[in-house]
C-alpha cells in the first residue's frame, strides 16, 4: 500500500484506527472516506490557487476554490465522447497529428476520442456508466483514445482506466490513454495517484 502512495496508507490507517477505537466498522469507513475527500480537495485547491494570481489570503476566494473542488470531485468526469464539441466543454484541447500517437496495439487511426476531466472514486460510477455503453464485443473494431484533461486521477481511477484499456483490447479494439505524461505521480507505482500541475492543464488529441 505504501508503494502505491503515502495517501493510501494514511487513509487505511485512519480507517483501521477509528474502527478499533470505536469498535464500529461503519464509523471507520466513513472517516476513511472523509479523509480521502479531504486529501483530494487539498490537491484540487492547491492547483486552483496556483492558477490564480498571487495575492493575500481571501476567505471568499478559498471558499470558492473549495466549492469548485467538491463539484470537480463529484460531477460526471466525461467532458465529451466523440469528436463533436459539446456546449458544456470546460477545457481547451490542442490538436496534433494522430500519427504522432501510438496506442496499445499499433498506430492510432481515426480514434474515437473520450475527453475526461478529474477522475476519482467519487465520480467513477458515472464514468463507468458512460463507457460501458460504447465498448462491447459485437461492435466493429475501433480505436479508442482516452484523453485526460483534468487536475487529478486517484488510485482507484487509475486502476479502472487500466482495466478499461484491457477490456477494449480483449474486445478486439485498440485503446490509448493520452495526456498522462502531464500528471505528477505520487509514487513510482503504475497505479499511483496523480496530479496535473496548472502549467500542463491541457490534453492532446
Amino acid at each position: 500500500m505504501f508503494e502505491i502512495g503515502k495517501e493510501q496508507l494514511l487513509i487505511a490507517v485512519v480507517t483501521v484506527v477509528v474502527t478499533l477505537y470505536t469498535s464500529d466498522l461503519l464509523e471507520g469507513v466513513a472517516l476513511g472516506t472523509l479523509t480521502k475527500i479531504v486529501v483530494l480537495c487539498v490537491d484540487l485547491v492547491r492547483t486552483s490557487a496556483k492558477e490564480t494570481p498571487a495575492g493575500e489570503f481571501s476567505l471568499k476566494r478559498f471558499t470558492g476554490q473549495l466549492s469548485a473542488a467538491l463539484v470537480e470531485l463529484f460531477r460526471n468526469p466525461v467532458i465529451r465522447i466523440g469528436d463533436g464539441r459539446g456546449s458544456g466543454e470546460r477545457y481547451g484541447v490542442m490538436t496534433v497529428a494522430t500519427s504522432a500517437i501510438r496506442g496499445s496495439v499499433g498506430e492510432m487511426k481515426n480514434p474515437y476520442k473520450i475527453y475526461l476531466s478529474s477522475v476519482s472514486c467519487m465520480n467513477l460510477m458515472k464514468l463507468d456508466k458512460a463507457l460501458s455503453k460504447i465498448v462491447v464485443p459485437p461492435t466493429p473494431k475501433a480505436n479508442f483514445m482516452v484523453i485526460m484533461a483534468g487536475k487529478i486521477i486517484d488510485h482507484t481511477s487509475m486502476e479502472y482506466l487500466h482495466h478499461f484499456q484491457d477490456q477494449c483490447i480483449a474486445a478486439g479494439h485498440t485503446c490509448s490513454i493520452v495526456g498522462m505524461q502531464h500528471f505528477r505521480p505520487f509514487s513510482d507505482h503504475v497505479l499511483a495517484y496523480r496530479v496535473n500541475p496548472p502549467r500542463s492543464l491541457m490534453a492532446f488529441a
